[in-house]
């Protein structure tokens, strides 16, 4: 058995539920009438962090 591929499988479960959870999530706020301003989705999230105008990351050390 590799290395990676015990590293994989050890690491697997972990990251499927991690996307059930991300996946949950966004389906509870688009189709669960989740307000948004009480719960954002992770996709608007997102978003807001790679388009956004504001400069987070220099104040990160507040």
């Amino acid at each position: 058995m590799t290395k990676f591929s015990h590293i994989s499988r050890q690491y697997w479960p972990t990251l499927v539920l991690f996307a059930f959870l991300l996946a949950s999530w966004q389906a509870a706020v688009s189709f669960g009438g989740i307000r948004e301003y009480l719960l954002p989705a992770p996709l608007s999230v997102w978003n807001a962090l790679w388009h956004g105008d504001t400069s987070w990351g220099q104040h990160i050390w507040a």
